[in-house]
């Protein structure tokens, strides 16, 4: 953006800050240009794909991807169609009969649509960056945990042990918080997957009970611990979901309905 252009426009007394800009604008563009996507790799890591199994995770990662490659293929058209306008103005203003206040006109949109491609251009590098992150984090955990081509019915088999050390995890934050104490939203969420609250009460409070041992003996809890302790949760209570869903009538699962 070339301020110069518009200095014309602006008061006199702003001369300073226009210094200010015009001197630091170039860097900045320049600087800006590292971006172009909402968030960064770390946050996607710890926070935007935090799921507690690993085909959560990838399922997670393929939902981004297919909407970042939505998302560039639209930068892509409308970056086409720009070019293309660009192109038609161009020639429009050609023509002798047009008045030279239409001309200027047509010149004046074509700079603003040249502004637009700029910006376009940086969110095009944006999501090219972002899918190509995704896909390397995508063959990690393919490969870390043996997951190659994994169909919906996997995806299916999956989802009691997503759901039940999802629920602990929700809980055991919760009774941080509360003296120990699960919290009714954890508790409704308990009963909807078929585990009684109690027993998850009991579990949570030996968890930190042991937590706090260990802690008074000067040894620090790990991320691992958690997850050690989740992963037994979902171990311990396999089954309990769909022995409810029977109950209710329901289907494991439609065969039916999956791709294989």
């Amino acid at each position: 953006m070339e301020l110069a252009k518009i200095q014309e426009y602006i008061p006199e007394h702003y001369s300073t800050m226009l210094e200010v800009i015009n001197k630091n604008l170039p860097h900045i563009e320049k600087t800006t240009k590292n971006f172009g996507k909402t968030y960064s790799q770390y946050q996607n890591c710890t926070v935007n794909l935090a799921d507690l199994t690993p085909i959560r995770r990838l399922r997670s990662i393929l939902a981004e991807i297919e909407k970042s490659y939505l998302a560039l293929k639209e930068i892509k058209f409308k970056r086409d169609k720009q070019v293309l306008s660009i192109q038609i103005k161009q020639a429009d203003s050609l023509n002798p009969d047009l008045h030279e206040l239409s001309v200027r006109m047509l010149n004046l949109e074509i700079d603003e649509i040249r502004s637009q491609l700029e910006t376009n251009e940086l969110y095009l590098s944006g999501s090219i960056r972002r899918i190509t992150a995704y896909i390397e984090q995508y063959n990690s955990i393919s490969e870390k945990f043996n997951i190659k081509n994994f169909t919906e019915k996997d995806f299916e088999a999956d989802e009691e042990k997503h759901h039940i050390m999802t629920a602990f995890s929700q809980a055991l934050t919760a009774a941080r918080a509360r003296n120990g104490v699960i919290d009714e939203g954890n508790h409704i969420y308990f009963m909807t997957i078929g585990i009684n609250g109690a027993i998850a009460q009991k579990r949570i409070t030996d968890y930190l009970y042991s937590e706090q041992q260990n802690i008074d003996t000067c040894v620090t809890p790990s991320y691992e611990d958690i997850i050690k302790f989740l992963e037994q949760m979902a171990t311990e209570f396999k089954g309990s979901s769909y022995k409810m869903i029977k109950d209710r009538g329901f289907l494991d699962i439609s065969t039916t309905a999956l791709l294989n």
